[in-house]
């Protein structure tokens, strides 16, 4: 009961609020504490899967790339024929 009183006559002197609520934290208790807390967070993490958009017609005016060079640009589809070499074609998988 004695430290609870001393603690509420330290609370009143406490000008600067800094100040008191350093009364209440263990400074390098609590800087370990968020340094663990931290990594356990970044180990605990789920990896991050790249996902590949290929551009088609009907998502060309949706999509925007950005190269390594931060330049930004756009797809503009145009209807072909297909070449008579089957060994010309290139096939994707349906996303």
């Amino acid at each position: 009961m004695n430290h609870l009183l001393m603690m509420i006559l330290k609370y009143k002197k406490i000008k600067n609020n800094t100040n008191m609520y350093m009364m209440f934290i263990n400074v390098p208790i609590f800087i370990t504490s968020l340094a663990i807390g931290l990594f356990l967070a970044y180990i605990t993490m789920p990896p991050t899967q790249v996902i590949y958009v290929y551009p088609n017609p009907e998502n060309e005016h949706k999509i925007s790339f950005k190269d390594k060079a931060d330049n930004c640009f756009h797809f503009k589809s145009t209807e072909v024929t297909c070449p008579d070499d089957a060994s010309k074609i290139r096939y994707y998988n349906i996303q």
